[in-house]
């Protein structure tokens, strides 16, 4: 080999002597700085635009919004049901999570046993999943209606929105 050769080899080597890796290659300024570009691309058009544009039909057409929600009855007395079911759940789940989570918390925090990590990861694991599908699966497992789910694979358990919500949030 030519001293030029041994010399670009080295200028182009890791400084330990081993290769580019993949590190190296994501911490150059430019893919850090595509990477930071992309990520506010992605922040502008899913969610400053979309806040933006539900805040400027808030100016624009929040006359007709009122006239049809608030001076129809049938579409209030949904609205009421919808938000009594929400803060019903809420509490109930809020009442059963603080009766078996503080203590399950406790122990995992306080005792060593075998298989804590396993059990760690079962309480983390709700917070992996996207809500959207979780509550999508916990519908087709646990509700009753055909022709929502299949009839496999499922449990038939309930067709009771309150109960179904229940078994959503601990799922």
């Amino acid at each position: 080999m030519s001293q030029e050769t041994i010399a670009e080899e080295r200028s182009t080597a890791h400084p330990r002597g081993l290769k580019k890796t993949l590190l190296d290659t994501v911490s150059r300024s430019r893919f850090v700085q595509g990477w930071y570009t992309l990520v506010l691309i992605f922040f502008v058009f899913f969610v400053l635009v979309p806040t933006l544009f539900v805040l400027s039909f808030l100016y624009t057409g929040w006359g007709d919004l009122q006239v049809f929600v608030f001076a129809n009855a049938s579409v209030m007395g949904q609205i009421w049901s919808a938000v009594g079911l929400s803060f019903g759940v809420a509490l109930t789940v809020t009442a059963i999570d603080l009766v078996f989570g503080l203590p399950l918390a406790w122990f995992i925090v306080r005792r060593q046993f075998r298989g804590k990590s396993i059990l760690n990861t079962i309480v983390d694991s709700p917070l992996a999943v996207p809500t959207a599908g979780l509550g999508f699966s916990a519908a087709l497992f646990w509700a009753l209606n055909p022709a929502v789910k299949p009839q496999t694979l499922s449990l038939n358990f309930t067709n009771t929105p309150f109960v179904l919500l229940m078994l959503l949030h601990f799922t």
